[in-house]
């Protein structure tokens, strides 16, 4: 009954303004979490919510009518010529990759991985015209942080919804309301990256700093190793690149790397690391870096028997079966890496069309570079983190992340497509 009131409030609050759908989808992303059946058809709160806006987003002042999925330049289109082809490519690749493993968990991976994101992504290109709206997007990241924020604080000190893996005498290691650490810094890792120099570059307000902060302290309590060195590197990227803290970043990276070499013995880390990754051990205490090493040669293993057409959309996992070589380390759902992901799941040709993406997202930067958009930064950092977080985790294939990837994605051919 609660959804169902739920979701008639959300079509009513949609219908009197599509951007507050929006917000909205963006503010409780991590509602797929709410799963049931709707009419005997397995179904997410997320799911329904991206749905009802898009019939409401085409009937509504007939809006459908100011759709243009054509690829030729003929008629105005809010989508780029060059994302039109890339976008179309990925959706082709994604149903070769369902074809490949035609199963009914893979059919709705692919509706939750690829359809709705790319739904979402039309809704959101075609509604957003003005700075203001741009504001109330980054409004709804800010008030997402805020209260996993809350929930991350309470689940601290009462061990509320943390599975016993996390709890001593095991690293304590937070989830808020997902099942695993590294779900919720994959969410908030480029939201915290964004917001921080938004505050920086675009709109001054202590709240959006504020929310940047509390992102940083939640991906502390992860502790997920991948998340923090992502939002490092890309704040390094930002004070380095950026002159007015260029020399200061500097001094303070050199100072930083001479105390390395005095005070500890980076070579010897070096080499450890070097042995971990290249000659990972098969003992009970090998670290994540081990396990990583050895789940990374086993995908290698799939992509060599299945280079060219993959195996297909929710497949890693039971073809890792037959690859799987120590049988006390869990099969897990997806390589930890997300080229190798697209690989395995999409084929080669998919895979070239990602690497399209990411080329065609830096030859955007560039442009807005060029044009000095304030957004370049807050942008960029949400890439560079998701593109480093990416080479040891899955920054996309999941509900949230798809769409959180998508939303990215809009605000990015936004700001080439229109000057603010």
């Amino acid at each position: 009954m609660f959804i169902i009131l739920f979701l008639i409030f959300f079509l009513l609050l949609s219908y009197h303004n599509i951007l507050y759908g929006l917000s909205t989808i963006i503010i409780l992303l991590p509602a797929y979490l709410v799963r049931f059946s709707f009419f005997s058809f397995p179904t997410t709160l997320l799911e329904l919510m991206i749905i009802l806006l898009f019939i409401i987003f085409l009937i509504k002042n007939k809006k459908y009518k100011k759709i243009n999925l054509k690829i030729t330049n003929k008629s105005f289109n809010k989508i780029p010529k060059a994302w039109r082809y890339i976008l179309l490519s990925w959706v082709l690749a994604s149903l070769i990759g369902l074809a490949i493993n035609p199963t009914f968990l893979a059919i709705g991976i692919w509706r939750a991985y690829f359809l709705e994101p790319l739904i979402f992504l039309i809704i959101f290109i075609y509604s957003i015209n003005k700075r203001e709206d741009k504001e109330i997007i980054v409004k709804s990241f800010l008030i997402l942080i805020f209260y996993l924020f809350l929930v991350t604080i309470y689940q601290y000190f009462t061990n509320w919804n943390l599975p016993n893996a996390y709890i001593y005498p095991n690293v304590h290691r937070l989830t808020a309301i997902f099942s695993q650490p590294n779900m919720l810094a994959l969410l908030i890792a480029p939201l915290a990256s964004f917001l921080f120099v938004y505050f920086l570059e675009v709109n001054k307000k202590m709240y959006y700093l504020i929310a940047s902060l509390l992102g940083f302290i939640i991906l502390f309590f992860t502790k997920s190793h991948g998340a923090l060195l992502a939002v490092s590197i890309a704040l390094l990227f930002y004070f380095i690149f950026e002159k007015s803290y260029r020399k200061f970043s500097i001094t303070i990276c050199a100072l930083f790397i001479l105390f390395i070499f005095i005070f500890t013995s980076p070579i010897q880390y070096f080499n450890t690391f070097k042995q971990q990754l290249f000659s990972p051990g098969i003992h009970l205490q090998i670290t994540s870096t081990e396990i990583r090493s050895h789940l990374w040669r086993n995908s290698l293993g799939i992509i060599k028997d299945n280079y060219l057409l993959g195996t297909g959309i929710r497949s890693f996992k039971n073809t890792m079966n037959k690859y799987h070589n120590i049988n006390w380390i869990e099969i897990y759902p997806h390589p930890h890496n997300i080229f190798l992901n697209v690989w395995i799941e999409l084929g080669l040709f998919g895979l070239i069309v990602f690497l399209f993406i990411i080329k065609q997202i830096f030859i955007s930067l560039q442009e807005m570079l060029r044009r000095n958009n304030k957004m370049f930064y807050p942008l960029a950092l949400s890439w560079i983190t998701i593109l480093i977080h990416s080479l040891v985790d899955l920054p996309y294939f999941k509900n949230d992340l798809s769409i959180l990837f998508f939303i990215l994605l809009g605000l990015t051919i936004l700001n080439i497509s229109n000057e603010d």
